[in-house]
């Protein structure tokens, strides 16, 4: 490959990653000649696991993002077609375990209990990566992490998750096989977590898009992002979110690139014309996947004074939570 390609290639990648040049150049030279630079989720089972991962990244506890916020926990991702990485800052380790790694509450077991993060996924920790996967299905997850970093993170989230109310986590006390409590879970939420249905089978584009978070976060660094996932029949959207930060048209110009983003296509609202999407004073723009149906992101972009403060009883609060989080981590020397 030509170095001036090889170069322009890296440089496309580590836009949408957020990986480093040494690491994007590495794994551009162990892809196959005339495949993508960023490579799809090999099957169904890869690409729902990372569905689902974005999607509990999405609501993760944000009390923990203020002061140094960075935008869902992640510093960068390396997409592979049978696993992705993603780095976690030592900060966040513990707000990304408490949200993908599945608990309920002890006293609900009896009744059907709800489940909070991904039903089934257990953790295994082996020369320096914390894998994340189903017992039974193929997709893998994996976080670089220090074993020491790792143990303390396990500990940390075990006391937030405590109280005075009893949390069963499976993926500590069965960490090789589904709790009853999860079979049951997924099995009452068919429609969404059965391999045959058509959500479970149309994950691709919201693996794709956690495939280039980092690149839907650039600077200036946002107040704050959200996102979250709504299927409804067979639809899928993805709802993301900031306040201030880059303007819809740089998102729009990773998500429309058509070598290195995900395949997608602006999709004007109602009385919205394609200047309007593409202005720096839009507040909403929702781009399509060309290649996967009925599966689209909606930017949305609040924007106020930027003069303005948060509200002080919100600071507040999020002081109060955090100097609590200290305190717990001080405990296991995290």
């Amino acid at each position: 490959m030509p170095s001036s390609l090889l170069r322009a290639l890296c440089i496309g990648r580590i836009l949408q990653t957020g990986e480093g040049h040494n690491q994007a150049l590495d794994e551009l030279r162990q892809i196959p000649p005339h495949t993508a630079p960023i490579p799809e989720a090999a099957d169904e089972d890869q690409a729902f696991l990372e569905s689902e991962f974005l999607e509990v990244i999405g609501r993760c506890s944000k009390d923990r993002w203020r002061p140094h916020m960075l935008p869902f926990g992640i510093r960068s991702v390396t997409p592979r077609p049978r696993e992705l990485i993603v780095r976690v800052p030592k900060e966040f380790l513990p707000d990304i375990i408490r949200s993908v790694m599945p608990a309920w509450l002890a006293e609900d077991e009896d009744s059907d209990p709800e489940v909070s993060g991904i039903p089934g996924l257990r953790a295994q920790y082996r020369c320096g990566r914390i894998i994340l996967k189903r017992p039974g299905f193929t997709g893998c997850i994996v976080i670089p992490s220090p074993s020491s970093r790792w143990r303390k993170a396990v500990l940390v989230v075990a006391d937030l998750l405590g109280g005075e109310r009893e949390i069963r986590m499976p993926w500590i006390t069965q960490p090789n096989e589904w709790h009853p409590a999860e079979v049951s879970w997924v099995e009452s939420w068919s429609a969404h977590y059965s391999t045959s249905s058509w959500q479970y089978r149309n994950s691709q584009f919201p693996s794709q898009i956690l495939r280039r978070l980092p690149g839907l976060c650039p600077a200036p660094r946002a107040r704050h992002h959200d996102l979250w996932v709504n299927r409804v029949g067979d639809t899928c959207s993805i709802q993301f979110e900031w306040s201030i930060g880059a303007p819809h048209n740089v998102l729009l110009s990773r998500l429309l690139d058509p070598v290195f983003g995900p395949g997608a296509r602006i999709t004007p609202h109602h009385g919205q014309s394609m200047a309007d999407c593409l202005a720096d004073s839009a507040s909403r723009v929702r781009a399509e996947s060309s290649r996967f149906p009925a599966s689209w992101i909606d930017l949305r972009r609040a924007v106020w004074d930027e003069h303005l403060d948060d509200d002080a009883m919100i600071r507040t609060f999020g002081e109060r939570r955090r100097s609590l989080r200290d305190a717990v981590e001080e405990n296991y020397e995290y």
